[in-house]
């Protein structure tokens, strides 16, 4: 019967149908959910449609801008999913840290901390997520100078590559091939590393790195050696990708001493390699 139903309803129905099933299935929105769904239905009926900018508020309460031209903060108008983490990490961040942020896109995460930073290195291959990075530290009357913006790729040496162009601030532009001729849809950019940028500014004290560069986080943290090893970073979060086995990461943390672990339901680190094989979202700290 499921299947007949998903035959007979149009795509646009089936992922419409698939969203509004999802909030109500996220625990993260416990107590929540009608409103979340609320802000789902405006979203897709009136702020996509017709290109109108919806706001979203972040976990301390700041603000980002959802443009509809891509998917960058959508899931923060409606999910809280990613609350779990980011309460684990504004826990652990000491205030007044310097962090860095690699594919920092349009700037949530950061933005989530920025109440408790002193400031941010703050990496995107995107131009135009950099310059949404700006319109939200703007949005949020956030002192600019205190964080630098670099537009680049990330990853284990300096060079040029080519990165894919899907539109606006899009969160699923990626590396699709080392220098050379441009595949279709792409662009060149610069590559750099964590530990070329951090020399730049002087090396300051570091007690956070979140990445995300769409499967490309371990070569960005063998960029970032010398960084890590200066002792001052005291949490790593990072994303797996199933193309990468994680025991390519467990080598490369050991290396350091450090260990990697998942949050379990109620914060408890996991450092069980079976459970964390299947994880998304990793965590890595010095031992």
């Amino acid at each position: 019967m499921k299947k007949v139903i998903k035959g007979l309803m149009p795509r646009a129905a089936r992922r419409q149908f698939h969203q509004i099933r999802n909030i109500f299935r996220d625990s993260q929105n416990s107590g929540m959910r009608m409103k979340c769904l609320w802000k789902y239905l405006k979203w897709s009926l009136y702020n996509k449609p017709f290109g109108r900018v919806a706001y979203a508020e972040l976990i301390n309460g700041y603000r980002t801008r959802v443009v509809p031209d891509c998917d960058a903060g959508v899931a923060d108008l409606y999910y809280h999913r990613e609350h779990e983490h980011l309460q684990f990490i504004r826990d652990n961040v000491e205030e007044g840290s310097f962090i860095i942020d690699g594919g920092c896109n349009v700037g949530n995460r950061t933005l989530s901390l920025a109440d408790k930073i002193r400031g941010a290195l703050m990496i995107d291959a995107g131009a135009e997520c950099l310059r949404r990075v700006e319109e939200n530290l703007e949005l949020n009357g956030i002192e600019r100078a205190d964080y630098d913006l670099v537009h680049a790729a990330l990853g284990d040496k300096p060079g040029e590559v080519c990165f894919s162009d899907k539109g606006g601030a899009s969160t699923q532009n990626t590396i699709v091939a080392d220098q050379g001729e441009e595949p279709a849809g792409a662009v060149k950019v610069r590559m750099t590393t964590i530990d070329q940028e951090m020399e730049r500014l002087g090396n300051p004290d570091t007690t956070f790195i979140k990445l995300d560069v769409e499967g490309f986080d371990l070569p960005a943290l063998r960029g970032g050696t010398q960084t890590l090893r200066r002792g001052s970073v005291k949490l790593v979060m990072f994303e797996k990708w199933p193309s990468v086995p994680l025991g390519d990461f467990l080598e490369f943390f050991g290396d350091l001493g450090w260990r990697v672990f998942s949050l379990g339901p109620n914060f408890e680190k996991q450092f069980d390699p079976e459970i964390n094989a299947d994880k998304r979202n990793l965590f890595a700290e010095p031992e």
